[in-house]
């Protein structure tokens, strides 16, 4: 729900939501520990998920000729 909402605030509207049961294998929740592959690569995000949808959106209304609400 969170990568959802952060599409509604940048979008500037709310998503239709449909709330279904959970399928068979769906993952809810995860505790990866990257620190180890960070290391390998040296590598570490620093962009947030919320900044990166915002520049995707704008890329993508620019490359699309859509329009945003906000």
């Amino acid at each position: 729900m969170t990568y959802i909402n952060v599409l509604e605030r940048a979008l500037g509207r709310q998503a239709e939501k449909k709330r279904l049961p959970l399928q068979d294998g769906i993952v809810v929740a995860t505790y990866a520990q990257t620190e180890a592959l960070q290391a390998d690569v040296v590598f570490v995000p620093a962009t947030s998920i919320t900044d990166e949808i915002g520049r995707f959106l704008e890329w993508y209304c620019s490359y699309y000729r859509a329009g945003r609400q906000n």
